[in-house]
C-alpha cells in the first residue's frame, strides 16, 4: 500500500483512526498518573544475652534454641496481621507487583527445593508511596517485634540481664525508589504514541479491506459520497440491448 492509498483509507475510515487515537490518549493519561513506589528491606537479628551490637556479624553457629525463639516471635507477630506473601524468599514486594504492604518472614538460606532456617533473623520488607511511610512502618514493625520478644521472655521469668535482644541490620535504613523518571517517561510516551498510531492505521486499513471484500462482485464500489460511479455520472444503462437513457 502506497502512502497515497493509505491516506485515502484513513480519510474513508476516519472514525476508526479517531477511536484508536482516543484509546492511545487514555493510555497516555494512565501512564502519566503512575506514582513512584518506595521500598526498603531490613534484617531483624535476634542476639544472645551479653552480645549487644553483634547482630551484624552472625557466624551461622548460633544455637538452635535462639532460632526456635525467632520462629515463635514470627508466629506471634503475624497472628491476625495482614502481611504480603511472597512467591519465594528472594522475591521483593515491588517485583511481585505489590505497591504498598509489609512482608515479615524468617530468613531462608536454603535453595529452590529445600528451605533452611539456620539463622535467627526476620527479614522485613516494606513498600509504600513515600519514604516517610516506609520508615514509619519499618520502625513500627521493629518496635512490635521487640515488644513481643520482651513479653515472651519476661512472662517466662527471664531476668533483664539474660534477655534476647533484637537489632536491625543495617542500622541505617536504605530506602530505594522504583518508578518513572523523566527520561524513562519520555521514552515510554514516544513508544506508546508510535505504537498507538500504527495500530490505529492498521485497524483502519483492516476495516476498509473487510468492507470492500464484503461488496458484491461485479458491482462498482461506492464512492465517498455513497453513490455508484455510473450514477454519479448521471447515466443508467438498461440491459437487454435497449438504448442509453439520460435523466
Amino acid at each position: 500500500m502506497t502512502p497515497a492509498q493509505l491516506f485515502a483509507v484513513l480519510r474513508r475510515r476516519w472514525y476508526v483512526l479517531a477511536g484508536g487515537l482516543c484509546c492511545t490518549g487514555l493510555a497516555f493519561l494512565g501512564l502519566g498518573q503512575s506514582a513512584p513506589v518506595y521500598a526498603a528491606q531490613s534484617d531483624f537479628v535476634f542476639v544472645e544475652p551479653g552480645h549487644p551490637g553483634e547482630g551484624r556479624s552472625l557466624t551461622g553457629t548460633e544455637p538452635q534454641t535462639l532460632i526456635d525463639f525467632t520462629a515463635i516471635v514470627e508466629r506471634r507477630v503475624l497472628a491476625g496481621a495482614e502481611t504480603a506473601k511472597l512467591a519465594s524468599p528472594t522475591a521483593s514486594l515491588f517485583g511481585t507487583g505489590i505497591r504498598q504492604g509489609t512482608s515479615i518472614s524468617m530468613l531462608d538460606t536454603g535453595g529452590q527445593w529445600l528451605s533452611s532456617f539456620s539463622r535467627p533473623v526476620l527479614s522485613v520488607q516494606v513498600a509504600a508511596p513515600s519514604p516517610e511511610e516506609v520508615k514509619a512502618e519499618m520502625d513500627r514493625v521493629l518496635q512490635q517485634v521487640q515488644a513481643v520478644s520482651g513479653t515472651l521472655q519476661t512472662d517466662a521469668g527471664a531476668q533483664p540481664a539474660s534477655l534476647i535482644t533484637v537489632e536491625r541490620a543495617p542500622e541505617d535504613l536504605i530506602i530505594s525508589s522504583f518508578g518513572k523518571t523523566r527520561t524513562g517517561e519520555a521514552k515510554a510516551l514516544a513508544v506508546l504514541g508510535l505504537t498507538g498510531f500504527g495500530l490505529s492505521c492498521a485497524a483502519a486499513a483492516g476495516t476498509d479491506a473487510l468492507a470492500r471484500r464484503g461488496w458484491p462482485r461485479g458491482k462498482p464500489a461506492p464512492t465517498q459520497g455513497g453513490r455508484h460511479r455510473s450514477e454519479a455520472a448521471g447515466t443508467v444503462r438498461i440491459t437487454g440491448g435497449g438504448p442509453l437513457w439520460r435523466r
